[in-house]
């Protein structure tokens, strides 16, 4: 996720079925935030 965030994508979209608990879920979006701030970051 590191990597990808390092990129800047405008958008970031994952499936909620992807992560293992929310807890993942909410490392990911503090990984973006920090690396990416502008990035969008949804999971569906």
């Amino acid at each position: 996720m590191k990597e990808l965030a390092k990129r800047k994508p405008l958008r970031a979209v994952f499936r909620d079925s992807s992560f293992d608990s929310d807890s993942t879920k909410i490392n990911l979006a503090q990984i973006f935030k920090l690396l990416s701030p502008f990035t969008e970051v949804k999971s569906l």
